[in-house]
């Protein structure tokens, strides 16, 4: 992870190479995202087109290079969501609020499970980051942490239970 901190480092100071590696690093991953959030899969090639030239022209105003990552999916997010107002057209009051309190609900539930990943030990967090959310596989995931495939499959099972138990007791029992 130092090398991506290291990379919008060098990006912030104008370093096109630095800056066309970061970007290619994270192109699949923020494709992958798009199409979860996106309306159509023509919105998902603008978002992410649109996002990623955000990013060329707006890196050097990054605060922290740390917050890159975050910062570039909220970019594809927004731009997701720009684009579903615009396939909408001119939305009802009633509709505009709906999709105001479904963006804050799910910005709300982002939080609260990148809280509960960060309280897994730490090699449990770094095999459901890596299966999960990098979407690599099993035997990648295994030999990336030098770890044999049972191991990352368990400790793959004890994350998703302790993040199910500690999501479940905080939205259904509080």
């Amino acid at each position: 992870m130092l090398l991506i901190q290291d990379l919008v480092e060098q990006a912030q100071q104008g370093d096109h190479v630095a800056l066309q590696q970061l970007l290619y690093h994270y192109q699949p991953d923020v494709t992958r995202f798009a199409r979860r959030v996106c309306a159509t899969p023509e919105d998902v090639e603008d978002a992410v087109q649109e996002a990623l030239w955000i990013a060329t022209s707006k890196i050097g105003a990054l605060r922290v290079a740390g917050a890159f990552s975050r910062w570039l999916f909220q970019v594809v997010k927004h731009e997701c969501y720009r684009l579903m107002r615009q396939l909408r057209g001119n939305t009802s009051l009633s509709e505009q609020l709906a999709l105001s309190m479904a963006q804050t609900d799910q910005s709300e539930l982002s939080h609260d499970l990148a809280l509960a990943i960060s309280h897994l030990a730490p090699l449990d967090c770094q095999v459901l980051v890596l299966r999960d959310i990098q979407a690599l596989t099993t035997p990648e995931v295994a030999a990336q942490l030098g770890l044999s495939q049972a191991a990352v499959k368990s400790r793959l099972h004890r994350a998703r239970q302790q993040l199910r138990q500690t999501l479940t007791e905080q939205y259904c029992l509080g």
